[in-house]
């Protein structure tokens, strides 16, 4: 009896929660069906099983089923998913064009339908075209390239979070120096598609700085009279979109039998400029072990007591640098 009251109980209570609704159905002992008046009934991120029952007219009506099972399970997704570019990174710069791309995406709730694809295009900031991986051109506004044509393969996180990426279709041969733009778009099992993407950038810079001396001059002697103080010159990043000179380094070779002479410079800041003047700094004199070493006043690679045994005619092992000033 107790069973049957609670059985009873939650019949009524089904009922009331999800009540049968009137279809139209035409035809006689068998027909088709339809029921329309759909308008605001499903709420968005939320899944839904649908139920059917026939009723002849002699009154025969099937037994209600459990409504928490079964059925046709579907899903109402109003909400356009999300999609974000993690690789190449935001503002890289690389000295060759890129071959693989990756990502995130997210699909707003865990009742939501789901990402099903995620695609990318690649823009360039020269001229405004985009890339259309079907040639490895860049064309112009309107065309494949802009029509997202890089399909990217999706990967489920925890949902509602999702990862993609995208290789085999890029050659680094695509991108001159330049400077680029990347953006995904994310389609959602329900046809949603994002409509504002994010957007990230990254330059290619293969042409190193051109870089001259303009002081001291070709031909200039110096000595204690006219002493050499300062080596100058300028240095410039040639590119349209470049990535600016970061440091320059200054070599000076001696002409003596196997003796270097190394001038290092120092990092010096670039700040929104692509070139430069660089200051003078110190040097470092490099010794060759073995070198032949003179008497004062005579011909020889070093003539620093130092560094020279003069018994052997050679500089002392182990002895490998001096700073010193020019």
């Amino acid at each position: 009896m107790e069973r049957r009251r609670l059985d009873r109980r939650r019949t009524l209570r089904q009922r009331l929660l999800y009540p049968w609704q009137a279809a139209t159905f035409v035809g006689n002992s068998s027909g088709t069906w339809s029921y329309n008046t759909l308008s605001g009934a499903f709420s968005s991120n939320i899944y839904y099983r649908a139920f059917v029952r026939g009723i002849d007219r002699a009154g025969n009506t099937p037994v209600d089923p459990n409504f928490m099972t079964g059925g046709i399970r579907f899903n109402v997704d109003s909400s356009s998913p999300t999609s974000t570019v993690t690789s190449p990174v935001n503002g890289s710069i690389l000295t060759a064009g890129i071959t693989t791309m990756a990502g995130t995406a997210f699909d707003i709730s865990v009742n939501g339908s789901g990402v099903s694809t995620v695609q990318v295009r690649i823009g360039r900031f020269s001229d405004g075209e985009y890339l259309n991986p079907l040639n490895g051109l860049f064309e112009a506004p309107g065309g494949t390239g802009s029509n997202f044509p890089l399909s990217a393969t999706v990967t489920p996180g925890v949902l509602p979070n999702y990862t993609w990426s995208q290789s085999g279709t890029l050659l680094a041969g695509y991108f001159g120096d330049d400077k680029y733009h990347v953006e995904s778009r994310a389609t959602d099992n329900a046809g949603n598609f994002e409509s504002t993407y994010s957007t990230i950038t990254f330059t290619v810079d293969s042409t190193p700085p051109t870089t001259t001396i303009t002081q001291p001059l070709t031909g200039n002697a110096y000595s204690v009279v006219q002493p050499l103080t300062n080596i100058t010159g300028t240095s410039n990043d040639p590119n349209l979109f470049p990535s600016n000179v970061a440091r320059v380094q200054l070599s000076v070779a001696t002409t003596l039998r196997r003796v270097r002479r190394i001038i290092s410079m120092a990092l010096f800041s670039m700040p929104r400029r692509n070139s430069s003047s660089w200051p003078p700094v110190h040097s470092v004199v490099v010794l060759e072990h073995g070198a032949k070493c003179g008497e004062p006043g005579e011909r020889g690679d070093v003539q620093d007591p130092r560094f020279c045994d003069r018994h052997r005619g050679q500089c002392r092992r182990g002895v490998d640098h001096v700073d010193f000033r020019l």
